[in-house]
């Protein structure tokens, strides 16, 4: 088997090349067949009402229903504010949001656009927070961003889809997400096991001095 020796290159054009072929081979997944934007509410909606009947969501269907929207004749789908009218940087509950039964809770937004008989991810932002407790005095906190095409981050830094992870202002690489996937991970999934301890420098110094 022949190697191209360019792939191991760690020069800047290199990496923004292997940057470059990491958002293309995952873009494939922003596209869902066979249904219209509409039909997407629906079933996201229905996907969370299953939620609520199955008690993994303490979140009511009164509740959802207030902060669950679609427009018609907008590229919007969003749950809280509008995709583009900024993130709960406060992390305030006072925000609409969906409550998880383990005390996370989490709000997010899709920019979609309808091309015939399937639909496209345009952009996205979805957060959840896990707040702090006795045993585990800070609070955590995870959003997924993909932004437009074009958008600086994409430009300049190879970034489009990225997480942040407990800071607004440090961004690192995440995979793109289709709706659903990112729903699973929001409701079912970041759960730390039943019997894992915290890990913050203070409970690390207690179990050290126990």
């Amino acid at each position: 088997m022949k190697v191209d020796p360019s792939q191991f290159k760690f020069d800047a054009p290199h990496r923004q090349v292997r940057a470059a072929q990491r958002q293309q081979s995952i873009e494939r997944s922003l596209v869902v067949e066979g249904v219209t934007r509409k039909q997407l509410f629906t079933e996201i909606r229905r996907y969370l009402i299953n939620c609520i009947d199955e008690d993994v969501l303490s979140t009511t269907e009164d509740e959802l229903k207030k902060c669950l929207h679609y427009e018609r004749n907008q590229t919007d789908l969003w749950i809280g504010k509008r995709y583009d009218a900024g993130k709960n940087f406060d992390r305030s509950k006072s925000a609409p949001h969906i409550r998880r039964k383990d005390g996370a809770w989490f709000d997010f937004a899709f920019r979609l656009a309808e091309r015939g008989d399937r639909v496209e991810v345009l952009g996205y932002n979805a957060e959840i927070r896990f707040d702090c407790s006795a045993d585990n005095p800070q609070a955590h906190w995870i959003r997924f961003d993909l932004n437009p095409r074009d958008h600086a981050n994409e430009v300049e830094r190879d970034m489009r889809s990225h997480m942040h992870a407990g800071s607004d202002d440090w961004l690192m690489p995440s995979p793109m997400y289709t709706p659903f996937q990112l729903l699973d991970l929001l409701v079912f999934g970041l759960v730390a096991p039943p019997d894992r301890k915290p890990r913050t420098v203070d409970a690390a110094r207690e179990r050290r001095d126990v």
